[in-house]
């Protein structure tokens, strides 16, 4: 097995900026995990000062980048500064998260886009947050503000209609400065134009009207509402923005079992409900032993162990090479599938750190363990590891009735593996065929779900797939 470090946990020794805003970080997912909020307002206020700080985050990310390309060093001191920015991205996840209810359904759609950088205030900010401030005062429902999160990146913001029947409306906010009043002392004067798909007799086209878009033009059952005040240079992105939150919007309505087009491509909904529970008591107990012995794992359905590090001052880099660690992986038969050419390790921390992919599972913030060990893995004296075996979880499968297919030579194997199974509908038998088990192999472990959620997913899938095959030609897969 490879060496095992973990990246992203600040350094034990890391600078006091960067210690600054992590604390600063602990104060908000305390304030949020203790339900210490009583109002919409305070969730708003909390919205608000997560985003001044990821600001003030980023101005010192690029000051030290200037400092250390002057000097031509690596710089710790930067290092820390991301990990401090993408905790803080997280804690946004989180808070959109559980505003949204956990459901992947209306989460994953929004996140099919490039990564969102953290702008500087601007007159567009501004617009944002007043028009959005307005628009929940109007009835919309709560606003979820895109930019304090890395998961959501169609849109600005998401308003959240509360109670039973409620929805939501993704919306993207255009604002142009039109100067200052004179009369007003320090005043500033917008024109924002809100962009959203709606039916044709939704009542917030009238009302987009009302707050700054001349017109709103919407074609067929669903359309755009169209900014044309805005000028010409912005009409190919707005174009751009709105077909992906129409796919965004298509993916959210879908129906289990549903096929829907998208981008011209037949795509088939298999919603999976939460009916494997996750291994919480593994994971606190091994936190509890680590916070003793300083290290402890537990294998979890032969093909993942889980590993838990604790330093009171920082996990350090030797603790890596905790032999024990390599005596609890070789003893607990996590390297022995039934194929031994399919047996590959695979290493995976909490927290993860920065990829460009969308965060897509559920943030290490909302973790059932105590409050105490999120802020320890926040603040690096907690990191936990999840070995996974490629080969274990091919043996699963095939016990479930599904061909495995892992293709030779791959960098990483289980994000390789195919599957497939004989599907019998009205008399004909066809092939289903998925690459998707990298993306559920993640849930499996950032959700802390075991196996039995991989094999539940792929059979729904499979289970599916039948009445997708009425209206098609015999034999096709």
């Amino acid at each position: 097995m490879t060496s095992v470090t973990n990246t992203f946990a600040p350094t034990p020794d890391s600078d006091a900026e960067s210690r600054k805003y992590l604390r600063k970080i602990d104060h908000l997912a305390s304030y949020l995990l203790g339900g210490k909020y009583d109002s919409s307002a305070d969730l708003w206020n909390f919205q608000i000062e997560l985003m001044e700080l990821q600001r003030k985050i980023q101005e010192s990310i690029s000051a030290e980048k200037n400092r250390s390309r002057r000097s031509r060093g690596n710089s710790t001191k930067l290092r820390n500064l991301k990990y401090a920015r993408y905790s803080s991205r997280r804690l946004g996840d989180a808070f959109a998260w559980l505003l949204l209810g956990g459901e992947s359904r209306l989460i994953n759609p929004l996140g099919e886009n490039d990564p969102v950088p953290i702008g500087k205030e601007s007159h567009g900010s501004r617009g944002l947050m007043a028009v959005s401030s307005y628009l929940a005062n109007e009835g919309w429902g709560f606003p979820v503000i895109h930019d304090i999160t890395d998961l959501l990146r169609i849109g600005d913001v998401t308003f959240l209609q509360p109670g039973q029947g409620g929805g939501i409306r993704t919306v993207e906010l255009k604002t142009r400065h039109l100067g200052s009043d004179g009369e007003v002392d320090g005043s500033l004067q917008y024109e924002v134009s809100v962009n959203f798909l709606a039916h044709k007799d939704d009542p917030a086209i009238e009302l987009s009207a009302e707050i700054g878009t001349k017109s709103a033009n919407v074609s067929g059952d669903v359309g755009a509402v169209e900014p044309p005040s805005l000028p010409k240079r912005d009409d190919r992105r707005i174009a751009r923005q709105t077909k992906r939150m129409a796919r965004a919007l298509t993916r959210q309505r879908a129906r289990d079992g549903e096929v829907s087009t998208i981008d011209g491509e037949e795509t088939l909904t298999a919603i999976v409900s939460p009916s494997v529970e996750p291994h919480w008591k593994t994971l606190r107990r091994i936190i509890r032993k680590a916070r003793v012995d300083g290290y402890s794992s537990a294998l979890v359905d032969k093909a993942f162990l889980y590993i838990a590090f604790y330093d009171a001052s920082g996990v350090k880099e030797e603790s890596f090479q905790n032999s024990k660690m390599i005596d609890d992986v070789t003893s607990s038969g996590l390297i022995e599938s039934r194929v031994s050419s399919r047996n590959s390790i695979q290493v995976y921390s909490i927290p993860e750190g920065e990829t460009r992919r969308p965060q897509q599972y559920l943030p290490y913030f909302l973790y059932s363990i105590p409050k105490k060990a999120v802020l320890d893995l926040l603040h690096g004296r907690l990191s936990i590891l999840v070995l996974a075996n490629a080969g274990h979880i091919a043996d699963a499968l095939e016990d479930c009735g599904f061909d495995v297919s892992i293709p030779v030579d791959t960098e990483s194997p289980i994000h390789s593996i195919e599957i497939s199974a004989e599907v019998e509908f009205e008399g004909e038998r066809y092939r289903f065929r998925t690459d998707t088990v990298a993306s559920r192999v993640l849930d499996c472990v950032y959700g802390i779900k075991g196996v039995d959620h991989l094999l539940n997913t792929a059979q729904k899938m499979k289970e599916t797939v039948p009445p997708f095959m009425r209206d098609r030609p015999r034999g096709e897969e």
